[in-house]
């Protein structure tokens, strides 16, 4: 028979959820900045005044399709952790699909400090004996 939860594990569970909740709104506020960001730029780039003088100033036409790329990459990886972050946080609250969780931690760690703190955190419970009983048990 496997370990019961505990109630620190169920606490610690549950302050996860929280965690990557906040976690995705932090993701969603970046990606908002980047779509206003992305909308002043574009405002800018696209003045024909403002594309004269690049063209005088001898910079190339394809300047602004390659920020446009770096842009989408920008939005599309802003808008992946917002969605796994937020699917995270439901199956920490189903004790489902401790993978999945475990991989979207490691992928906060390559963002900021906060998405390394909640990895490690997110690592040391998911580790846990008692948790992966849990876990398996559902």
């Amino acid at each position: 028979m496997p370990p019961p939860l505990f109630p620190q594990d169920k606490s610690h569970l549950k302050t996860l959820v929280i965690c990557h909740n906040v976690m995705a709104g932090l993701s969603g506020a970046g990606l908002l900045f980047i779509l206003l960001h992305f909308a002043l730029m574009s405002t800018i780039f696209m003045n024909p005044e403002i594309q004269e003088e690049m063209a005088n100033d001898g910079v190339p036409r394809v300047f602004v399709p390659v920020i446009g790329i770096f842009y989408g990459a920008m939005i599309l990886i802003a808008l992946t952790l917002v969605i796994i972050n937020i699917l995270s946080a439901r199956y920490l609250a189903a004790q489902k699909r401790r993978t999945f969780s475990m991989v979207t931690a490691g992928l906060n760690c390559l963002g900021n400090i906060p998405g390394i703190a909640l990895a490690v955190c997110t690592f040391i419970v998911l580790c846990r004996d008692s948790v992966k009983a849990a876990y398996e048990q559902n």
